[in-house]
């Protein structure tokens, strides 16, 4: 874990001044995949630094931390319910095994946020577009996150675990039904 503490400069990470936009660009490349605890400590320090008007994200900055934020509670949810399984490949992040759909699959934390973009942004911004489109994608995440009743910290809410396990599922037969294509279609 590192010490994560953010000024109106930017953030402290481990003693070295790093800018907010380069911070929220750790979510976006997956560096924080495999340190959620460095995450979610980063994603506060981002929050009360905007609170205190520090730093104000942009769309889609706001985007990149929502996204991360609900593909985090989900992988989450998945390791408290003993889906978490060690990488084979030394140096690869751990996967958790989804099995909703009938089949087990191996998901990573990457394969969650790209999910996650296909599922909210893709079609919230090719319906709405522009800046109504990243308004919508935002509401959404937000939609996907609760307070916890035992905590008050914050978890996954209903509605978003059935959307994350709605879209998973739906990949799952279409892989099993064959919808995909055995090659590559050239468009």
């Amino acid at each position: 874990m590192n010490e994560i503490k953010a000024i109106p400069e930017g953030i402290i990470i481990n003693g070295k001044l790093q800018a907010y936009s380069d911070v929220i660009n750790l979510f976006e490349n997956g560096t924080y995949d495999s340190c959620p605890v460095d995450a979610y400590q980063a994603l506060q320090e981002i929050n009360e630094a905007h609170q205190r008007g520090w730093v104000d994200p942009d769309m889609d900055q706001q985007i990149v931390m929502w996204r991360w934020l609900v593909a985090g509670m989900f992988i989450r949810e998945l390791a408290k319910n003993g889906c978490e399984s060690e990488s084979i490949t030394p140096g690869e992040d751990k996967y958790y095994t989804y099995a909703g759909g009938g089949i087990p699959v191996p998901l990573r934390m990457r394969n969650v946020r790209n999910a996650l973009m296909c599922l909210v942004e893709t079609q919230l911004l090719q319906i709405l577009g522009g800046d109504e489109g990243r308004v919508a994608c935002t509401e959404a995440y937000r939609a996907m996150v609760t307070n916890s009743p035992e905590d008050g910290g914050l978890i996954l809410s209903a509605e978003g675990m059935r959307q994350i396990t709605g879209f998973l599922d739906a990949f799952v037969t279409m892989a099993v039904t064959g919808a995909f294509p055995e090659k590559p279609v050239a468009h």
